[in-house]
């Protein structure tokens, strides 16, 4: 397979990764929060409250993260966070008390800071090289169905299922997201040398940097 098929490949598989892992975190609590408060008594801003702990968790993992992807590559830290992903969304559905719902918010928080963008542009950077700038444009534009693809999904597995067994539901499409990347080659950060502000600099791209992709 010859880098052109194999950078379509990576489009599709990568891109799926993302909008399910989008889809069944950032977008988990709009799907079913209302029906989670009302069943366990909660005000929606507890509720709603649990996604601002996963962002908050995010950002403090972030410099552990660039450590992972050196050590361990891009397609192992985008299976791990999908596992977490996994295991948060199944400690969301048997959940009971206020501190087991955040806490699960805190290990979707973890599993969100290795499935997402970071990891991703990772491996498209180290796979592709400078095509990888076309490609992250594209698979963005595929992330970025999540709401549209997430929000009837979610309605219709609450309506059909209820709401612990639609969000374990979300749980097995976070696995699947792990599956989309496994035939991925694997690809390692180079560890840089220029000092900890170098190795710590995000990988998300600069502002204009997608303006600036081509197809």
């Amino acid at each position: 397979m010859d880098r052109a098929d194999l950078s379509r490949l990576a489009v599709v598989k990568l891109g799926l990764a993302q909008l399910i892992s989008w889809g069944v975190t950032f977008y988990l609590p709009g799907a079913f929060g209302n029906a989670i408060a009302d069943d366990l008594g909660w005000s929606g801003q507890q509720v709603f409250s649990g996604l601002s702990v996963a962002l908050l968790i995010m950002g403090l993992v972030s410099i552990f993260s660039a450590h992972l992807l050196q050590r361990l590559g891009a397609r192992q830290v985008l299976q791990y966070g999908a596992g977490l992903n996994a295991l948060g969304c199944c400690m969301l559905a048997v959940c009971e008390t206020p501190q087991s719902w955040f806490f699960g918010w805190a290990v979707l928080g973890v599993g969100m800071r290795l499935s997402l963008y970071d990891a991703l542009f990772a491996a498209l950077a180290a796979l592709f090289g400078a095509r990888s700038r076309a490609l992250m444009v594209q698979i963005t534009l595929l992330g970025g169905l999540a709401s549209a693809v997430f929000w009837p999904l979610g309605h219709g597995l609450l309506n059909a299922l209820g709401w612990r067994s639609a969000v374990a539901v979300y749980g097995c499409l976070a696995l699947l997201s792990g599956l989309l990347v496994s035939g991925l080659p694997d690809s390692r950060l180079p560890v840089l040398n220029a000092g900890p502000a170098a190795r710590l600099r995000p990988l998300t791209p600069r502002p204009g940097y997608l303006s600036s992709a081509t197809p």
